[in-house]
């Protein structure tokens, strides 16, 4: 087990600015190619206090998990492109990934076209860096990963060979085909991890992964325990 880093704030709104204040410093300063994975949900409050750099043209952004809506007005790369520091960033240089971009073919097939964009940008840039943000329910999924009790199938599609995923969610509210990155891909190809979690709700699920004893299945956030450069941002004591 792996014991992530936690970096307690009194509010929810401290713990985005100090997410966004180590994530600025340790990746945004443009001294290296960065590929962003943006969860979508609360995570995503992180955008209001990240730095505008004049020259953006390190950065390439995407999202980490995508709801393959037609509409797309549940979609997490939509809410991320209407947000200022998206369009901002791209003004300046910065680049983007669509897992959406192709709309008439299955969800399966998406998920491999953003698989292979994903590893398009690896060996262009590669000493490029791949960093993830992501957010967890109250019942301890994230990046679209939800906890389920067929530990086999979970297993083979979240922890197998391949690095993105189209899968299910029967019992979403809305939208429940999603597209998804694979804790394989978390594993092997992302160099850093940062959380932001935060709400009451959310303190046992957090206590439980940080605590490595719960298997993947039950509690999906738990992957952060076996990942090597994870930091916590949150509100809770734990």
């Amino acid at each position: 087990m792996i014991t992530p880093t936690v970096h307690t704030s009194d509010t929810d709104e401290e713990a985005a600015q100090a997410l966004a204040t180590a994530l600025a410093a340790d990746v945004l300063d443009g001294k290296q190619d960065i590929l962003l994975l943006l969860s979508g949900g609360s995570a995503l409050d992180i955008l209001e206090y990240l730095p505008i750099p004049d020259d953006a043209t390190f950065l390439t952004i995407s999202v980490i998990d995508e709801r393959d809506d037609p509409t797309r007005e549940t979609s997490n790369f939509h809410t991320l492109e209407r947000a200022r520091w998206f369009q901002e960033m791209v003004s300046r240089g910065a680049l983007f990934i669509d897992p959406l971009h192709s709309i008439n073919v299955t969800k399966e097939a998406k998920a491999e076209s953003f698989g292979r964009a994903i590893r398009q940008w690896k060996e262009t840039h590669g000493s490029g860096h791949i960093i993830a943000v992501l957010g967890m329910g109250q019942d301890g999924h994230t990046m679209g990963v939800l906890p389920s009790a067929d530990e086999e199938t979970f297993t083979e599609l979240f922890l197998g060979a391949r690095r993105f995923v189209a899968h299910t969610v029967h019992d979403a509210p809305s939208c429940p085909d999603r597209i998804t990155a694979t804790f394989t891909f978390l594993q092997n190809d992302v160099n850093a991890v940062y959380c932001y979690i935060c709400g009451e709700p959310k303190r046992e699920p957090l206590r439980r992964a940080l605590s490595g004893t719960v298997p993947l299945h039950e509690l999906p956030i738990g992957i952060i325990a076996t990942l090597p450069a994870v930091q916590v941002f949150t509100d809770l004591r734990l």
